[in-house]
């Protein structure tokens, strides 16, 4: 498994950060679904120990878990290397700024942040409310409360 950094960010731009795993082949700017691995929310830059994570050191229980037989160590073992991006949260506020068809995922990082969550966490909720079933490990979609502000933003 790679870890590889979406930006040239500086290096404490990344301890919140969210991260995409997909095919080691694959590209983000065209995806397909069986390539749509897992997206997630790094809270802390202690997620990815080692250039080369010997061993078991997978980040997250969801991504190892899965949908049941379809999870990152059967991945390995079964169908090849796994990539992971990591995006930093400056690149997520820049990119939903300039692009008129991320308006939403720019206004929804202007919004009241819960407990425990920081702004990386509005890309993943924001993805996961349109694209969850074609996450192939995200068990579970977007948070209740983002899904209702998504399916019904305040009028612009």
């Amino acid at each position: 498994m790679h870890v590889r950094r979406f930006s040239s960010a500086p290096r404490d731009e990344f301890c919140r950060a969210d991260y995409v795993a997909v095919p080691t082949d694959a590209r983000l700017d065209r995806l397909a679904p069986h390539e749509r691995l897992y997206i997630g929310t790094q809270t802390q830059d202690r997620m990815f120990r080692g250039d080369g994570l010997a061993g078991d050191n997978f980040h997250h229980a969801d991504m190892r878990r899965g949908r049941g037989a379809d999870n990152l160590e059967a991945y390995l073992r079964h169908d090849g290397e796994v990539k992971v991006y990591r995006i930093a949260t400056i690149d997520i506020h820049a990119l939903a700024k300039a692009d008129p068809e991320l308006h939403l995922l720019h206004l929804l990082m202007q919004q009241p942040l819960p407990r425990r969550a920081h702004q990386a966490w509005w890309l993943e909720q924001y993805v996961l409310h349109h694209e969850h079933p074609s996450w192939r490990w995200n068990q579970q979609g977007a948070a209740s409360s983002v899904a209702r502000w998504l399916s019904n933003p305040p009028p612009p």
